[in-house]
Formats: C-alpha cells, structure tokens, sequence
C-alpha cells in the first residue's frame, strides 16, 4: 500500500500504466530500414572482399588466414549489433558485475542521470539496460522502451523505470525478467556511444545462473568493458575471474577497466593495498587490464586525494569515449574494410606501375640492334625471358583490381547509407 500511494504521487500507476500498455498495441515502435541491407553486405563479403584477401599478390598465406578471420570476426559482431540497432554506436560500454555491486549508482553518477535508472532493485527483477544518446524518436530522460521477448518496443514515462525497485518487484507474480528482455533509456546529448548496465548475478546462487549468462549475453557486443567491484569484498573473487575470462574470450580488441566502487567504505591504506592486489591477481591470471579505478558516490564523505584523482581520471575517460563520430561508418567492420581496401589498392597501384616499366623496356628492346643489346649482357636475357603477354595480363589485372578495390569501397557506403534506421511508430 505505501509503495502504491508512492507512485500514486508520481501520477503514476504500475499496473494501468506500465503491465496493461505492455500486452497492448499502444505506444508501439518498431525499426525502420532498408530490407536485405544486412544481406547485400554478407554477399559483397562474401563474392568480393573475400577473393581480394585471397589473393596472392596482395597478401601472403598468413596474412590471408589472418584477415579472412579478422574480417569474419568484425561481421559476426556487426549481425549480433544490427540485432539491436540502437547499439550502432563507435564505443559500447558495458558495465557487468555482481549484485549490489554499485553497477547502475555508477552509471547514474558517471553520466549524470540523476538517479534516472533504479537502483534498489532485487537480482530477479534485473535486465539489460541500454543508456542511448541522443535516440531519435524519444524524449531524453522523459521516455524509455522496454523490448519484450516478442521483439516489440513499447514506450513509457520514465517515472515507471525509476518506480522499479525492490519494493515494487516483490508484488509480482512473475519476475519482470520473465516479460522484459530489456530496457532502452534515451538521455541528451550528442555523444556517439552507448553504456549497457549488465544484470547482476549472485555467484553459487543456482536461481541467479540465468542473470549470469545474461549478463555474459549483454557484453559479447561491447568494445569496452568496466567491471565493477564493491571494494568491501576485499579482493576479486575467482568467479569475477572466470566472468571475465569468459566475457573476453576471443575478443582481444576489448578493452577491461576494474572500478572498485565505495572507496569511501575503506580507509585509504586499504584502498591502496585492495587495489594492488586485484592488480596482481590479475597479472597472475593473465587477464589484460587498462587501469584499476576507485570510485564513490557518496562525494560528502571525505575521500583521499588518489580517490579524488581516479573519479576524475574515469569521468575523463567517460567524456573521452562518448566523442561524437559517425555512427555505422565508424565500426570495426567498416573501418577493416576500408583498410583492406586501401591496401589492395596500394598494392596494386606499386606493381601496376612496376610492371609497366618493365613492359616499356621489352617493348623498347625491340628499337635495338643486336649489337647494342650486347652491352647489357645477361641483363637482356632476362629481359627477353620475360613473356610480353604474361606482363600485359599481369598489369591489365593489376589495374582492374584496384578499380574493382574503389568499387567495393563505393558499394559499402551506399550499404552504409541502407543500414541506417529510424525509430518509428504506428500510434
């Protein structure tokens, strides 16, 4: 009753205006673009990219297996993206972690939410959460969507999304996580990435298993990974561990930041020594890490000033990554291609040139008489071995592969143009 005369003073009420609208066809948005998009991209992969890393003059048998790997790693990521277009963004934040380990008070704080996302909320009522700049369509830190399984997008009043705590989640029948595969939360700004606020799981919880592979399930995609420990634990745990093992596993271009949250609970010597020691425990674990921040919220409690200096260093970080920059162009994906690209016609530019020297000096030998030739000797040998077609193929070849290279770069920005979506509704 208290919790319902809450958000009844918010004019908000949970069951008419957040579970009833949510199996109803209002206030429904769905994504907008250019069918087979996605598919054009596979196929020029596939019948053109592909055979230009192949091919011998261009790269050797290890650069091949490299880039055709790389490549295909870059396009597996982008499908897993395109999933969920909203993450079409340069930097994807994920920010993972146990339960109350102060992952959502971090993000509200670091992007200056004012408590927009819900913090006091159980493990079962927990689901991804994607804080988007700058979503066209939605009112920033007025509306939010929540994606059911069924792939719909639903709008609501923010007020609802910040009503969601533990005193809410209890009345349910069923835990929210059961209807709602996540939440997209729009806030202002113009900056070009995207922060995930992972589920939090309760390690050896055998009802927490699913939050855990959840949370794995949410990361997969994200470039950037703060994994966040309450400083209180003393130390991280071997599942943190084996979490992160897990989540990095074949993604070495994923960059991992550790931010020990409530410095302020530890006297500064402890801060220190807990910090040093995650350090090495992660060095024994051969776990590659950017930094180890600490952290507090709570800023009216006095806190030392390497404390003071890693909330800056990590707010920095924060405003360094959300730069603005193009938001499909700048992908991993595109960026690799175009770099293909640019090599293959570089390389092709070289020999093309090379070969047609050689070509002019055959063709000139034939201006000579015999006894001028014998002043170059063996060097007219080899000259004459060389087949005059074979040239001519190899430098007719050359130059069509490097406007075949200008080709594909012009196709995948008019791709790049398709895959671009709108947020759109029928109401």
């Amino acid at each position: 009753m208290q919790n319902q005369q809450l958000l009844d003073q918010n004019n908000i009420n949970f069951e008419d205006d957040f579970i009833r609208p949510l199996f109803s066809g209002e206030n429904e948005y769905f994504i907008e673009s250019k069918e087979n998009a996605l598919e054009d991209l596979e196929q020029l992969i596939s019948s053109a990219i592909f055979p230009i890393i192949l091919d011998d003059d261009i790269f050797n048998k290890e650069e091949q297996l490299d880039k055709a790997n790389k490549l295909i790693e870059y396009l597996e990521e982008f499908k897993e993206i395109y999933k969920k277009p909203w993450l079409l963004r340069d930097t994807i934040i994920a920010v993972a972690g146990k339960f109350s380990a102060g992952k959502t008070t971090l993000i509200n704080n670091l992007l200056e939410m004012g408590g927009v996302l819900p913090t006091n909320t159980k493990a079962a009522t927990a689901v991804p959460t994607y804080i988007v700049p700058n979503l066209m369509g939605l009112k920033p830190n007025k509306e939010f969507l929540a994606v059911t399984f069924e792939g719909k997008l639903k709008k609501f009043n923010i007020e609802i999304l910040k009503s969601l705590n533990k005193d809410v989640a209890k009345n349910f029948i069923i835990p929210i996580s059961a209807i709602i595969k996540s939440f997209i939360v729009p806030t202002s700004g113009t900056g070009n990435f995207a922060v995930i606020d992972t589920p939090g799981y309760n390690p050896g919880d055998k009802h927490s298993i699913y939050d855990r592979e959840s949370a794995i399930e949410s990361i997969k995609i994200a470039n950037i990974i703060f994994y966040v420990i309450d400083i209180q634990d003393g130390d991280i745990t071997n599942d943190a561990v084996n979490f992160i093992k897990s989540v990095l596993k074949g993604k070495s271009d994923t960059k991992l930041y550790i931010v020990l949250n409530k410095a302020d609970k530890k006297p500064p010597k402890s801060r220190i020594k807990i910090k040093e020691k995650i350090k090495q425990t992660l060095m024994n674990e051969k776990i590659k890490f950017e930094s180890i921040f600490l952290f507090s919220s709570n800023q009216g409690k006095k806190i030392d000033s390497e404390t003071e200096k890693d909330i800056e260093n990590l707010k920095n970080l924060i405003e360094e990554l959300s730069i603005s920059k193009n938001e499909i162009s700048k992908h991993a994906l595109f960026s690799y291609i175009e770099d293909v690209m640019a090599h293959a016609m570089g390389t092709s530019f070289v020999y093309f040139k090379a070969l047609n020297k050689i070509y002019d000096v055959k063709k000139s030998l034939e201006k000579f008489s015999d006894k001028d030739l014998e002043i170059l000797g063996d060097f007219k040998e080899k000259i004459e071995f060389l087949d005059e077609n074979l040239i001519k193929n190899k430098i007719d070849s050359f130059s069509a592969l490097g406007t075949e290279a200008k080709e594909i770069i012009r196709k995948v920005e008019k791709i790049k143009q398709q895959l671009q979506f709108k947020l759109v509704t029928e109401n």
